[in-house]
């Protein structure tokens, strides 16, 4: 039980930890693509 217990607790963290990795490089992508995007719109609005 206490093993158990253990083991989830550290796959737990784990998880966590990739969780904010996928959010922190998801959000980065987004911003990317937004600013990327933005810029497009600028360039088409001055033609």
């Amino acid at each position: 039980m206490v093993c158990e217990t253990r083991r989830n607790n550290s796959y737990g963290q784990a998880g966590e930890l990739s969780a904010l990795l996928w959010v922190t490089m998801g959000g980065f992508i987004w911003l990317t693509l937004c600013s990327g995007h933005a810029v497009n719109t600028q360039q088409l609005l001055k033609r």
